[in-house]
């Protein structure tokens, strides 16, 4: 499952607007029940969430790179490396994680 990293943060309430972070938080929510569920249940399927930060796109590169501390966007291979170190049989003992690859964003 891929959400943007914005999920990560609780969505702020305000009247009559309806904000665009509940879905992804939704969406990580599911990928630990999923896990815990499918864990229980004695199948051997591993459940995930893979959360991009701002990709190398190059508006977005002027708006946002002097808020990453890694100090570039991501590029494709980036997230790549991601999703294929959760395909791989290196995480076998992880399920239900989030993988934020979102250039220290969310650790700020």
């Amino acid at each position: 499952m891929v959400s943007s990293s914005t999920g990560l943060r609780l969505p702020t309430a305000r009247p009559k607007t309806r904000s665009t972070r509940w879905p992804r938080a939704e969406r990580r929510a599911l990928t630990k029940s999923a896990a815990l569920e499918f864990a229980l249940k004695g199948y051997r399927i591993r459940v995930h969430s893979i959360h991009p930060g701002t990709n190398d796109i190059e508006a977005a590169r002027r708006q946002v790179i002097d808020r990453l501390p890694i100090g570039r966007t991501a590029t494709p291979k980036d997230i790549a490396r991601g999703v294929v170190f959760l395909a791989s049989e290196d995480p076998a003992f992880m399920t239900g994680a989030g993988l934020v690859i979102d250039g220290g964003v969310t650790a700020q």
